[in-house]
């Protein structure tokens, strides 16, 4: 069997589960990391015994983003979904109309790592603390979910079957911005897109156990990103006045193959960085830098619409 990575909505806190969903995946670090206490007495030269404190699962996979794939991980970071259609294309929208809230489901993640190896790595009572979207001209998109566990365990691998494979080239994404003012949204010349978003978990440890506890609790969302766009025209001018002026500014990023989708929207921002640079009779390009915050339209700072072929209605 070759190597694999797959993901399951657990049931019951902590309960691996072989996973229902694999991915494309570039790279993974998930480990677990294990606390412990060397022992010795005022008779001893040596420590006595080593003891195991606390054990914590952390790490990240970074995968192809694939319109195919993505639904289930966006579900992990943000928490519910809205699914509409009827078939063969369903739209799924990231978080529900009724906004974002505590995210109380976990997941597990299963990781083969040896091709013919007999048993995987399965990671459970996973949250997922961090999501990245990278795009850039000269490679195909790629996405990072970094995570937050329980345990780690051996276990024999689940059969993998992996969806159609869509992954997204530069010509299926554009950046626009629409600064306010002067209005009116602005397709970029963008050359690189990043996004960056977290939401921290804590580690909660009690008497009793050496895993966690309880199911981590939500810290605050915090949504930011950079753009290195080809400064030509009126709309480079717009968006520095944006950033001179401190105003809310709309951005969106939108991935299309024509049939299948991907829309992130962050419709109030701040751009916190704008830096234009010449050399000799290069080309132009600036870099921007904004974070979002709450919209009302989104239910939160960000807002996520996937148009797939997947007719899962809560992952």
């Amino acid at each position: 069997m070759s190597r694999h990575l797959g993901i399951a909505k657990e049931v019951t806190y902590g309960l691996a589960l072989t996973p229902t969903h694999y991915m494309e995946a570039l790279s993974e670090d998930l480990h677990v990391e294990r606390e412990q206490e060397s022992l010795a007495t005022i008779r001893s030269f040596v420590p006595i015994d080593i003891f195991e404190l606390t054990q914590v699962v952390k790490g990240s996979f970074e995968m192809l983003a694939n319109y195919e794939e993505i639904g289930i991980l966006l579900r992990a970071f943000l928490g519910n979904v809205d699914r509409t259609g009827a078939g063969p294309i369903y739209t799924h929208t990231y978080p529900k109309s009724t906004g974002l809230a505590d995210r109380t489901d976990s997941f597990c993640v299963e990781v083969l790592r040896d091709t013919g190896a007999s048993n995987s790595f399965r990671y459970s009572g996973l949250k997922c603390q961090s999501w990245n979207v990278s795009s850039a001209n000269d490679r195909t998109t790629r996405m990072t979910f970094g995570w937050l566990g329980k345990t780690g365990a051996v276990a024999g691998p689940g059969t993998p079957t992996f969806p159609t494979f869509r992954p997204i080239p530069p010509a299926d994404v554009s950046l626009t911005m629409d600064p306010d003012p002067p209005g009116g949204p602005a397709a970029l010349n963008a050359r690189t897109f990043d996004l960056t978003c977290e939401w921290p978990t804590d580690e909660t440890f009690q008497l009793g156990s050496s895993s966690l506890s309880t199911e981590p609790i939500d810290n605050l969302l915090v949504v930011t990103g950079s753009s290195e766009i080809h400064f030509v025209g009126g709309d480079a001018d717009d968006m520095i006045a944006a950033f001179l002026g401190f105003t809310t500014t709309d951005v969106a990023v939108a991935m299309t193959d024509g049939t299948h989708s991907l829309t992130i929207n962050m419709n109030n921002t701040k751009l916190t960085k704008a830096e234009p640079g010449v050399s000799g009779r290069d080309r132009l390009v600036a870099t921007y830098e904004w974070e979002a915050f709450f919209d009302t339209t989104a239910t939160g700072s960000l807002q996520a619409i996937l148009v797939d072929n997947d007719d899962e209605t809560d992952w």
